[in-house]
């Protein structure tokens, strides 16, 4: 079994000892060359969280079928690494710009901690935590450290902190499945494309002629995006950003309800309703979102490991017309999105910038993101309304089991108005959201989850209900609890 860990602030947990190994790697590979789009958007997000931040380090764990043998797992390490040149990269500002550096041979790190009687047991809260919160020198380090857990000197379960300059989410079912090979003694087939090689794409003829045309679609729906869409609600300088977390199984039902009714994957009611939400807080008919995208389109970049993420911009206005049409709306809008969105990040910031010049508007551009982490997908492969109705019905005794928590600050997304975090949308919907205080007066991240929840609740149930009934108007000053 394995997972990507979402970064919460975890409670203080005690160091627990460990003894270090050093494995040595032999990679066929090694080379120097420039960031890709996506490490560019990572390099310049870390450089605004500054040196010490561990926010963006990504934590994986493995529970290790019992009798794994440890020389196994000590081969497999070091193989895994030689497979995927991101993990043994360095990243550092070049002459030019930021360089990415594979390194052929090193050494890597492997923390080996022993579960003895009485002694706390390593788990991703402490173990997991102890490595993810050491900050790696992105210019110095390997981006990845390993800890292995031992019970009676037999490993139990394995944990990896890795840079994010490394790896995004969709990276991780990649390693799991070539990690699980290699410890199971299987034969691996061709890696994935590597990072230097998608550079090169991306310097190509193709490659540009693909970043022009998703500019233009930028550049077009740009023009008259809504203000509150487009400006930072609060100071750059000093983020006044709040957060909650949201877990519902009745919010998981509707919004597999709606998916098998219209014949949609599970997210996507997800961002309809909100996209409704947010069209209620602004008090505008036009919605704007800025989709966090692993840009795994073509067959040669598929299974590559490393910093993929870009933005896509999805825009959506809401319309007299039932939830059915709004659905599909939406889920047109997300796929034209999708086709529109490599582009060097850089560029997008000074499109941005020049966009917000052109229309007289003072201060630093605002976004508001939506980060889909689900390594799971709910596909529906056409509408099924049976399906449906069987969902919405366990929808009103799931609904005392919903629990939305205010969670500490944490981090700020540079000039971000609202960040939402997609985790899980199976037996239980799970999200975590964030926001600037001003953007979400007066009712802040908790009312927004709560409002969200309703909102595809209210869907579900009544599938022909008008979109603008779905989630009714609110202004700023004037809201309902419902």
């Amino acid at each position: 079994m394995s997972a990507e860990m979402p970064a919460e602030t975890p409670a203080e947990t005690p160091e627990i000892p460990a003894n270090e190994a050093a494995l040595r790697f032999q990679g066929s590979t090694s080379g120097t060359g420039p960031l890709t789009w996506g490490q560019t958007a990572i390099w310049d997000v870390l450089a605004w969280l500054g040196p010490d931040a561990v926010t963006l380090n990504r934590l994986a764990w493995w529970e290790l079928a019992a009798g794994t043998d440890l020389d196994r797992v000590m081969r497999a390490l070091p193989a895994l690494v030689e497979r995927h040149d991101s993990l043994r990269s360095r990243y550092f500002q070049g002459p030019d710009g930021p360089l990415q550096e594979v390194d052929a041979t090193g050494e890597l790190s492997l923390r080996i901690y022993a579960h003895e009687d009485g002694s706390p047991a390593p788990s991703r809260e402490n173990v997991g935590e102890q490595l993810r919160q050491e900050p790696f020198d992105n210019a110095r380090d390997l981006p990845i450290r390993f800890g292995l857990v031992t019970r009676a000197g037999a490993p139990v379960a394995l944990f990896a902190s890795i840079s994010h300059m490394a790896v995004d989410g969709s990276s991780f079912p990649i390693l799991s499945a070539d990690l699980l090979d290699l410890l199971a003694g299987r034969e691996l087939g061709p890696a994935g494309q590597q990072p230097l090689e998608r550079a090169e794409y991306e310097a190509s003829e193709t490659g540009l002629a693909r970043e022009r045309r998703a500019l233009a679609f930028w550049t077009d729906r740009l023009g008259d995006l809504p203000e509150p869409m487009l400006m930072h609600a609060g100071r750059a300088d000093q983020p006044d950003f709040l957060w909650a977390r949201l877990d519902s199984p009745a919010m998981a039902l509707a919004a597999r309800s709606l998916a098998a009714r219209f014949g949609v994957e599970a997210g996507t009611p997800v961002l309809a309703g909100l996209a409704l939400v947010l069209a209620g807080y602004t008090g505008e008919t036009e919605t704007a979102l800025r989709l966090i995208v692993a840009t795994r389109f073509l067959p040669a970049s598929r299974n590559l490991v490393g910093a993929f993420n870009l933005n896509a911009l999805f825009r959506v206005g809401v319309r007299d017309e039932p939830i059915s049409a709004f659905v599909q709306q939406t889920a047109g809008a997300q796929l034209s999105a999708l086709r529109n969105c490599e582009i060097d990040p850089r560029k997008l910031d000074a499109l941005m910038a020049q966009t917000a010049r052109s229309r007289g508007l003072d201060g630093s551009e605002g976004y508001c993101f939506v980060n889909d982490v689900r390594l799971e997908r709910q596909r529906y492969g056409a509408a099924d309304a049976v399906v449906a109705s069987e969902l919405a019905a366990g929808i009103e005794a799931a609904l005392p089991r919903t629990r939305i928590s205010e969670l500490s600050p944490g981090n700020a997304p540079k000039t971000a108005n609202l960040f939402v975090h997609v985790h899980d949308t199976s037996e239980q919907a799970y999200l975590r959201l964030g926001g600037e205080r001003r953007f979400l007066e007066p009712r802040g991240p908790a009312g927004f989850l709560h409002d969200l929840e309703q909102t595809l609740i209210r869907a579900a149930g009544n599938p022909d209900l008008p979109a603008t009934e779905a989630f009714p108007k609110l202004s700023h000053t004037a809201m309902s609890d419902d």
